[in-house]
């Protein structure tokens, strides 16, 4: 197993000196590093405040343009807290941005806030990307007698448009690091396991392409795009289906998979359940608009299905990280 820390940030990156995108400050950064799995997750905690009198809509995020080409999956949420305070954490829209003066070799995400974040007010996100493809055998070959190790390179810096203002503590530990981890089951199991987590992240990405078509259609009423979006999503999600097979036929078919195949198949029948509801729910709402229902009616058509949609989404994260730690 393995786990990096950034509970403390040393370096702070300007990325955009020509334009400033607002006036946000990033009080706190907590950067976590999974990498008890092939399948690489970072989760960073940011504080984000607003000491301008212009309120704020949305919260920027980048990745280096050599992470945002293995980039799976990307989810913010609102941080619900911890222990008794904890609150079930809402989950944010993510769109790709183009911002002005975006420099070469970086990719930004736009996470769009529930309410506008006024001057004196502050919030805190959790901001999880999962990487594909990111951790390297280490060495490359082994002999059969060897475990194998994995390499994963990553910097200190944490990348942002935003001014970072951190306060170090005397004698705190600025970066915890642990070993890469040894691989624990067999080579066959453990690469079909991250291939079905890797198409279940991008099941999760078109899933959101078509939240994101609905919200679309709530800004331009273009009913047609909206259709021609959902057509695109069914036509990618079937052909994942079909990747899908073979690696579930192998899972089931090998001993050396007993104890994790009844997850993975939990994980694989919820992400159907989740598909079918929100196809449910975007053909319902796609309906009301040629139907001209006004937009409270179409709300209270698709609230019971929006419910099961948020509860079957947060089940499939729970069953990838308890995957991603056995």
């Amino acid at each position: 197993m393995g786990f990096l820390q950034f509970s403390l940030l040393l370096f702070t990156v300007a990325l955009l000196t020509s334009t400033a995108l607002s006036d946000l400050i990033l009080s706190k950064v907590d950067r976590r590093i999974d990498l008890t799995s092939q399948i690489v997750r970072i989760t960073s905690t940011l504080k984000v405040e607003n000491p301008d009198s212009n309120p704020v809509s949305e919260v920027l995020v980048a990745f280096p343009e050599r992470q945002a080409k293995n980039l799976a999956y990307l989810t913010a949420t609102l941080h619900g807290g911890k222990g008794k305070a904890k609150t079930s954490a809402a989950t944010l829209p993510v769109e790709v941005a183009n911002p002005e003066g975006k420099p070469q070799g970086l990719n930004f995400y736009s996470v769009s806030l529930q309410k506008e974040l006024v001057k004196g007010d502050s919030l805190t996100l959790d901001v999880l990307a999962v990487f594909s493809q990111a951790l390297q055998p280490f060495p490359e070959k082994i002999t059969q007698a060897e475990v194998q190790l994995g390499l994963f390179q990553e910097s200190a810096h944490y990348l942002s448009p935003y001014v970072v203002k951190v306060v170090l503590p005397e004698g705190s530990r600025d970066i915890a690091v642990s070993s890469p981890f040894p691989v624990k089951q067999s080579e066959e199991v453990q690469a079909a396991v991250q291939q079905v987590d890797s198409i279940i992240y991008r099941c999760l990405t078109l899933h959101e392409k078509l939240e994101s078509s609905l919200r679309n259609l709530s800004r331009t009423g273009d009913v047609q795009a909206c259709k021609a979006a959902r057509k695109t999503a069914d036509a990618s999600l079937k052909e994942l289906s079909k990747e899908l097979k073979p690696l579930m036929a192998f899972l089931q078919s090998s001993p050396a998979a007993s104890q994790l195949l009844p997850k993975v198949e939990e994980l694989v029948a919820k992400e159907r359940e989740l598909q079918e509801r929100l196809m449910t729910k975007h053909s319902a709402v796609v309906d009301g608009y040629e139907k001209k229902s006004g937009g409270r009616d179409i709300e209270n058509r698709v609230a019971a299905q929006q419910q099961k949609i948020a509860a079957l989404r947060q089940e499939l994260e729970d069953i990838l990280e308890f995957i991603d730690e056995i």
